[in-house]
């Protein structure tokens, strides 16, 4: 009997699927492991790509996106406008790509950080969004202006957009942008 090899019994069913379940689990977790470690060293890079593409309030900047009008509750109360106050309808900018904008104060003590936003108000003191120019915004338009933070009971959102003189020309750029994003799809 020393002599006689033994024969292996085979495998049931059930144990060749514990170890293939057993392999699987193993190669999720190696897997998610090194998703982690790849999500791990890529944040500081994404950070540092937010940092340096943080505006400062009062600088010059071209945004892209679709014009909208919302209405908010104005004077006196700034509340409800269901409660008596004033209805204020504010053209409002929905960004096609998040905008990051710091307090200049904050910028000058060297302090990163800043507000990422979705949408600005649009200050148009100058009536320039009529006509063709409000037609293109209502589906997507380039626009030029001048970041501010919100100051006052008017300024509905936290971040406005003053257009500049020559943000009527963003018209034909708007043209030239939309195709751009069309086609690139």
């Amino acid at each position: 009997m020393a002599g006689r090899p033994v024969a292996a019994r085979p495998a049931s069913r059930w144990t060749r699927w514990a170890i293939r379940l057993g392999s699987l689990v193993a190669t999720l977790a190696w897997l998610s492991l090194w998703a982690c470690a790849a999500s791990w060293l890529a944040v500081p890079a994404a950070q540092a790509r937010a940092a340096r593409a943080c505006h400062v309030e009062h600088e010059a900047v071209r945004v892209s996106g679709r014009l909208a009008f919302s209405t908010f509750a104005g004077s006196p109360g700034y509340d409800s406008a269901r409660r008596g106050d004033r209805a204020e309808r504010v053209p409002v900018l929905h960004l096609s790509a998040p905008l990051c904008v710091a307090d200049s104060a904050v910028a000058m003590q060297g302090q990163r950080g800043g507000r990422q936003v979705r949408r600005v108000q649009v200050l148009d003191l100058d009536e320039q969004l009529r006509g063709a120019l409000l037609a293109d915004c209502l589906k997507a338009c380039t626009l030029s202006g001048e970041l501010f933070l919100a100051e006052s009971g008017h300024h509905h959102l936290p971040v406005l957009l003053e257009l500049s003189a020559d943000a009527g020309a963003a018209q034909s750029s708007s043209r030239i942008t939309h195709k751009a994003v069309r086609t690139s799809r």
